[in-house]
């Protein structure tokens, strides 16, 4: 793991703030990943049962079958 740093503020009178950058800690950066990654699929699924259902309603046979072959990756995950 990398190690921690710390944000330092130098103000100068006459010149420029200089900023220190600061690293966000592994532990925050795989919970936000993971959280925006199921986000993201949680709102995708819902989408595609949307587009389903509007071709069921609609009878559009031939949309209903290609937005199924899609939605089959999320029965199995």
């Amino acid at each position: 793991m990398k190690k921690e740093k710390v944000v330092f503020n130098f103000n100068r009178y006459d010149g420029k703030m200089l900023l220190a950058k600061n690293e966000i800690s592994f532990d925050i950066q795989l919970t936000s990943r993971l959280l925006l990654d199921q986000l993201c699929y949680e709102f995708n699924k819902q989408q595609l049962q949307k587009r389903l259902d509007e071709a069921l309603i609609k009878g559009d046979e031939k949309l209903f079958k290609e937005l199924s072959v899609e939605y089959r990756q999320y029965l199995f995950e």
